[in-house]
């Protein structure tokens, strides 16, 4: 086997193989996390002793407001690292991912109208799946929240849940700024990082 990790114990391979890949995988999860929250905390700290440098109100106001979205946004991927170590692996049943949805969409609306944001919610009822209903449901938060940070006052996220022949299609769109082609294209790498500041 090319590329195989040591074997001291005398494993079987496909035991090792496996605790090697989980091992990769745990580590490059720390490498990205670590990264993003060292740019959060950054961005913040950054931001914070340029407010303390400027006189001017509007310059102070966006100073703040960009610190202050870092510092929800390191709280919610904190929250996030804390779910996941006491979840190490999906329990998944049989659930109302409906509810799931909509239950997510109210904790969602509750944030939204801090900034006179506008939901419209187009959800199909009873629809079932084998699913873990508490990390699907932290995923739709992350989602909502997510579109919510980046929507400018007075805009419009639209939430649509339907299910089409086997498929259930889960829609969510926003006014916010959105992504270039070329940004599309780099979103899912690592590191990937958008000039913007104001896209937490």
């Amino acid at each position: 086997m090319k590329n195989a990790p040591p074997n001291p114990k005398g494993l079987h391979p496909t035991t090792t193989v496996a605790a090697y890949e989980t091992e990769k995988h745990l580590r490059d999860f720390c490498e990205l996390t670590s990264h993003e929250m060292s740019n959060l905390v950054g961005t913040l700290m950054g931001e914070l002793r340029y407010a303390l440098t400027t006189r001017d109100p509007k310059v102070l106001e966006r100073a703040v407001n960009l610190s202050l979205r870092a510092g929800d946004h390191a709280l919610e991927l904190s929250k996030n690292l804390k779910y996941f170590a006491a979840h190490t692996r999906l329990d998944r049943i049989i659930a109302d991912i409906s509810q799931l949805l909509l239950d997510s969409v109210e904790h969602a609306e509750r944030l939204s109208a801090k900034k006179n944001i506008k939901m419209a919610v187009f959800v199909e009822s009873g629809v079932l799946s084998r699913i873990d209903p508490n990390a699907l449901y932290q995923s739709f938060q992350n989602l909502l929240n997510h579109c919510a940070s980046v929507t400018p006052s007075g805009g419009k996220m639209t939430v649509t849940l339907k299910k089409v022949n086997q498929t259930i299609e889960i829609l969510v769109a926003d006014s916010g700024p959105g992504y270039t082609p070329e940004e599309c294209e780099k979103i899912f790498k690592p590191y990937f990082l958008r000039e913007d500041p104001t896209s937490f």
